[in-house]
């Protein structure tokens, strides 16, 4: 044992990895209470209201962060909420049309530009922010990502003039600018709530806008992605992610009982 080949232990781990993302098994996940009161949140939204999508990380956050937002989207669909994608990031607008890409054919009656747009990645970082407090069209600088005109022919600027129509923000952050941004921008001066999702490193920096009660509950990166598709129904990459983690988990753990077996075998030779 302590002469074998570490590829093999690589190996070993990465089909684990690839047959939990190909064959889901659906391991039991429990829904935490910070993901609960985020969805809450955003299900008691009535009909007609907005909310205001941060798509703030790159392709970095992916896998913590994009399941939440299609997840978000969905519900959010479901409930006849509308969606202003928006971001301090240069992906942001990529990141919006990841999710796009893959749900908006589900709801063939919600209309781009009616239901939900993508205003995008806009220079400036805080500053974009605090001119979309005030003035959205302003801060988007007269086009969408889609490189659309605005306000154009689009219904949705009707009701959403400014950060301040917003009923709820979601911040989805993998560094900075984000979380702190919004809650100095949007949470503080204009009193609307709003929620994260972050990646795992980063939860604990958090936690005390959570506990001071500035943020609506807390989804915690790719495991706080999992529960959030379990609550809408609609199980994704995350779930299978968690599959993927446990089961890797599980492989190692094996690899190091073994290796101490190995060890204590060896020794009473």
């Amino acid at each position: 044992m302590p002469n074998i080949d570490r590829r093999i232990i690589y190996i070993v781990l990465m089909v684990a990895v690839i047959y939990a993302f190909v064959n889901p098994m659906g391991l039991p996940i429990i829904v935490g209470n910070y993901t609960k009161t985020a969805f809450n949140a955003i299900e008691s939204l009535a009909p007609g209201s907005i909310l205001a999508l941060g798509m703030d990380f790159s392709a970095g956050g992916i896998a913590e962060l994009e399941p939440a937002g299609k997840a978000i989207f969905y519900q959010c669909m479901k409930n006849d909420v509308k969606v202003i994608f928006l971001g301090m990031w240069v992906m942001a607008g990529d990141m919006a049309e990841r999710v796009l890409d893959e749900l908006a054919d589900d709801f063939p009656n919600k209309v781009y530009g009616t239901d939900y747009i993508n205003i995008g990645y806009k220079a400036g970082g805080v500053g974009f922010l605090e001119l979309a407090a005030q003035d959205i069209l302003a801060a988007s600088l007269g086009s969408d990502h889609r490189l659309n005109a605005l306000p154009g022919s689009f219904p949705i600027f009707d009701e959403f003039k400014s950060l301040r129509d917003a009923d709820f923000w979601v911040c989805l952050s993998t560094g900075n600018p984000g979380v702190p941004d919004w809650i100095k921008v949007v949470q503080g001066p204009l009193g609307i709530p709003g929620t994260i999702d972050v990646v795992s490193v980063s939860i604990p920096e958090n936690m005390p806008f959570v506990d001071s009660g500035q943020l609506t509950g807390i989804i915690q990166g790719m495991r706080g992605s999992a529960e959030y598709e379990l609550l809408v129904k609609r199980p994704g990459r995350a779930v299978a992610g968690m599959d993927a983690q446990s089961l890797s988990h599980l492989v190692i753990l094996f690899f190091v009982i073994l290796g101490n077996i190995a060890y204590l075998v060896s020794r009473k030779k």
